[in-house]
């Protein structure tokens, strides 16, 4: 694995804000109280700044290779494309550190969308899970760079890449992860753009940017600029853990480059990205961890922390680049490494001065530096500054404020160079805070206000003031808030952090270059609102049960070693310590059935006020009744007692169906089906909880399927026995045993189940026997009947046969003989409500008209109102003729040439039928103003009549 050293380290630890007493992090305690497992950075380090000068960290990180080297974190990786877990992002460097101005967090549901290259590439998915020693309290969660979802609910800033849990503590979880493989000779081809914000660097000696220039001189490609910045960095520098610090008044960026030439991985992969953004390439610094890119799970420590870059191409997106050399801690460039480079290398000048700008407060004293292999010859013009020369430096006093110019001229031997030495001796200022509150809780927003002088108590114009929370006035702070000072007046906005406890809230004048820093330090209290977060179990068995929580406080700390005392309906219980990680639990006794009260009360201490909380917990004990075995198709009964629960309703699922039941005694049907054959349970279910449960064993019953009853006397007659389960399954070769006619006879079932037997009957008429066969209890009995016959059925069939056939053609005889016949005096009978219908039966009988009776007779005259009507003649064997009635005589002539003579509406009748007395007469009715006379209408009829059937 590579192996390489991060000195950002606790930088990002810092975020996780994590609970734990190792040494590599400091635990601020609460006075005269248990400690409370907070841990905090040391120095200027917070989330959204990195101070390069911090060697605390060089410290810090070197005590922890000696001495433990703990485990931050397991991440198991399904294929392994990750190198790098990100966890913050910054943009903006200035005055030596690096700050991060990403705050834009929004919350996401489901994957988020990422922006695919615009060039040919290869894409490649991962699943990470990251399960954490110790809970992330704040900040934002490890992922890799085009991360498209995580497993927990999160916000999401987009131009970061960057996730954010909704809620703290975070122990484990786990994102999908998409990695673009776009060939070397795309990138070679791809363009940048010109993005303001990633190209943004402080005022740097010309020579910085000359160094740039010169690394990348003669190369057009933007990639292979950056990689050119890479292979610089990597193969000049030397990793460096104990590399000396910047001195004040020379940037880190200058000091690691040009004098110290040594540095850890934020030193390298700083000055990357000063360098390749003074070449026009945007580019930005990330920190995070360095694990194998490999399936599988691993372990990651936190000498894996680390910093590196990353560039943006046009229509490509972000491309990681990391400038730290790969080597060991105890390997250093070779001689050879050194002298085969053809790279220009930043080697200090041998005659100069160092620094080239000098600043110091008044009444101070600063000096420079002659840098000489042999002692200079030197001339000073410094006017209205007080300046002596002494041995390898020169010694500059700061007696009045104001901006000054040294003149120098330096004789190295033969080399000789004149230098113009701006010279600040700034204002000694005294800040001091004026109004302030007393205590805020975690993650409040308040107001500082104070004032910012001289010593000679005159106000200073301008400048920052940085707000700061500190454990003791000296000790490294965090930094909270800040404001402007306008006419020795400043107005800061802060936001209390998240660690309780008694602190100096220090305001820092960052000063310019005229006016000096100073801090004020009043005492200032952070308290905060205890918070019980527990799994509320609200129902249970009458047995032991136990309780899981964790203590923290509303503004996200941890509390560990604190009292949670229980109560049990009002009455004290028990006392339990919450652990490392506010964690806790209590096992409560067996209650009786019922509802109970359950409490948990925090006292609180100086700093955290208490809490309680309660919920009802309800008990409940379960008796079942049932029989353990049962066979297939069959119902029985549960019967039972519900305690504990005074209304509701209960379910019962399972193999048996779904079924409810009310608290209390109760007493329920259940049948398992045709099918079954093993072991089924049911369970009782109270609002999604288990109650109880049962399980039955069902048997499969044997069912004897008897055939062959039916026998002829005197003949050989076969009886069938058939053997199977209820589900259909058969016994196959299983004895049967027949007993009939005082005969036992015994055989074998088939593969089919089935087993046959002869049997030859001597007489007739019904008789009983039974057969004995195998079941899952023993053996089973069952009776049945045989039929003995003289004749076989067959003869029996026919003569039945014969019988019907018989009975139908006599029937049928009858029915032609005895059906009596209607005839009405017109066919077909269409009549007018004027006429008198006449009708003949021929036989007496009786007749209905629709279903009621007008008389008994052969002839009847009737006269009906207009409609339709259904005439019957007779009861048993009967005849029935539908008649129909209209308005008029005109309607039924009509009707009647319609019918019978095939007339068409749409045709004239003599362009049918030609010119005769009948169209006359249809025409007079059809078109005519005058109705018909009666004997028109009867010659109508009789004309029509002939072309009629007697039937419609």
């Amino acid at each position: 694995m590579r192996r390489f050293i991060a000195v950002i380290l606790l930088g990002l630890i810092g975020s996780l804000l994590i609970s734990s007493a190792k040494p590599i992090l400091i635990s601020i305690e609460t006075p005269s109280s248990p400690q409370i497992g907070i841990s905090k950075l040391p120095g200027q380090i917070t989330l959204n700044k990195l101070d390069l000068r911090e060697n605390s960290l060089r410290e810090n990180f070197e005590r922890v290779l000696r001495e433990e080297n703990p485990i931050v974190m397991e991440v198991e990786q399904d294929v392994g494309v990750v190198e790098y877990l990100r966890q913050n992002v910054y943009t903006v460097y200035e005055e030596g550190s690096w700050k991060s101005e990403g705050r834009e967090f929004t919350e996401v549901s489901g994957a988020v969308v990422i922006q695919s290259p615009k060039v040919p590439y290869k894409v490649y998915y991962d699943n990470v899970n990251v399960v954490l020693k110790s809970p992330i309290l704040s900040g934002n969660l490890f992922t890799a760079l085009y991360t498209t979802k995580v497993s927990i609910p999160s916000l999401y800033n987009q131009e970061y890449n960057l996730f954010r849990p909704k809620s703290y503590p975070v122990t484990s979880y786990s994102f999908t992860v998409i990695k673009y493989d776009i060939d070397e000779e795309v990138l070679k081809n791809a363009q940048v753009e010109r993005i303001e914000k990633y190209l943004q660097v402080p005022i740097l000696e010309e020579r910085v940017k000359e160094l740039a220039l010169n690394i990348t001189r003669g190369i057009e490609s933007p990639y292979e600029k950056a990689k050119a910045i890479e292979r610089f960095l990597m193969e000049n520098y030397k990793y460096d853990l104990d590399a000396p610090e910047a001195p004040p008044g020379i940037d880190p960026v200058e000091w690691f480059l040009f004098y110290s030439k040594r540095g850890v991985c934020l030193d390298f992969n700083t000055a990357f990205v000063i360098l390749a953004r003074l070449n026009g390439i945007p580019a930005r610094l990330v920190v995070g961890y360095h694990i194998e890119p490999k399936p599988g799970k691993q372990e990651v420590r936190i000498i894996q922390a680390h910093a590196w870059a990353e560039v943006y191409f046009k229509d490509i997106g972000w491309v990681i680049f990391d400038a730290t050399p790969p080597m060991s801690l105890e390997e250093t460039p070779t001689q050879e490494t050194q002298s085969n480079t053809t790279t220009p290398t930043p080697t200090p000048e041998k005659c100069s001065l160092y620094p080239l700008t000098l600043r110091i407060l008044e009444g101070e004293v600063g000096e420079i530096k002659i840098i000489a292999e042999n002692v200079p010859t030197i001339t000073l013009i410094s006017p209205n500054l007080r300046t002596e020369i002494s041995k390898d430096k020169i010694i500059v006093y700061g007696d009045k404020p104001g901006k000054y110019t040294i003149q120098a001229k330096l004789e190295c031997g033969k080399v000789k160079k004149e230098f113009k030495i701006p010279v600040i001796v700034a204002y000694k200022t005294e800040t001091k805070i004026t109004k302030w509150p007393s205590s805020v809780t975690p993650g409040e927003n308040f107001t500082v206000e104070g004032t910012v002088k001289t010593l000679s108590g005159f106000p200073v114009p301008e400048g920052k003031v940085r707000m700061e929370i500190r454990k003791n006035k000296n000790s490294p702070g965090v930094e909270i808030g800040g404001g402007e000072v306008e006419n020795g007046r400043f107005k800061a906005e802060c936001k209390a952090p998240p660690e309780i406890g008694e602190y100096n809230l220090v305001a820092v004048y960052l000063g310019t270059e005229l006016y000096g820093n100073s801090t004020s330090d009043p005492k200032i209290r952070i308290i905060d609102k205890a918070k019980i977060y527990v799994n509320k179990t609200s129902i249970t068995l009458a047995r032991p049960v136990k309780v899981e929580g964790f203590l923290g406080t509303v503004g996200g700390a941890i509390l560990k070693g604190e009292e949670i005392k229980t109560y049990i309906d009002g009455n004290f219980y028990a006392s339990v310590k919450t652990g490392e990680k506010g964690e806790f639990s209590v096992w409560l006794p067996t209650l009786d059935p019922g509802t109970h009260e359950i409490s948990l009360v925090y006292e609180g201490n100086e700093f955290v006020k208490g809490d309680n909380i309660s919920w009802n917990l309800t008990v409940v004990k379960v008796t079942l009744y049932y029989p353990p075995q049962v066979y297939a198709g069959e119902k029985f009964k549960v019967n039972g007692t519900v305690e504990g629960i005074k209304e509701g309703i209960i379910e019962v699922k399972g193999d048996f169906g779904y079924h409810t039941i009310k608290p209390g005694n109760f007493s329920l049907s259940l049948q398992a089906d045709e099918d079954m054959n093993g072991v089924y349970s049911f369970e009782l279910l109270y609002e999604g909880f288990k109650i109880g449960r049962g399980r039955v064993v069902v048997l499969q019953r044997v069912v004897a399927k008897i055939s062959g009853t039916s026998m002829v006397v005197n003949r050989s007659n076969v009886l069938i026995i058939s053997l199977a389960y209820v589900n259909g399954t058969p016994l196959a070769d299983v004895p049967v045993t027949v007993t009939l006619f005082n005969k036992t006879l015994t055989n074998r079932t088939n593969k089919q189940g089935t087993a046959y037997f002869t049997i030859v009957p001597i007489s007739t008429g019904k008789f009983s026997g039974y057969v004995v066969f195998p079941s899952r209890n023993g053996f089973e009995m069952e009776t049945f009947e045989v039929k003995v016959y003289r004749y076989p059925l067959y003869i029996y069939f026919a003569l039945g046969a014969s019988l019907i056939i018989f009975g139908f053609l006599l029937y049928s005889m009858a029915s032609h003989f005895l059906r009596p016949i209607i005839e009405f005096d017109r066919y077909p009978p269409i009549y007018s409500q004027e006429e008198e219908i006449k009708i003949k039966i021929s036989r007496r009988t009786k007749v209905f008209i629709n279903g009621k009776l007008v008389g008994i007779g052969k002839e009847f005259k009737l006269k009906l109102s207009p409609g339709e009507y259904s005439i019957k003649a007779g009861k048993i064997f009967s005849t029935t003729e539908t008649i129909k009635i209209l308005k008029s005589r005109e309607e039924v002539a009509i009707k009647l040439f319609v019918k019978c003579l095939n007339g068409k509406e749409t045709k004239t009748p003599r362009e049918l039928f030609g010119v005769n007395k009948l169209v006359e007469i249809f025409e007079k009715i059809r078109y005519g103003l005058k109705k018909i006379s009666e004997g028109e209408f009867y010659t109508f009829i009789k004309e029509v009549g002939g072309k009629c059937s007697r039937r419609e």
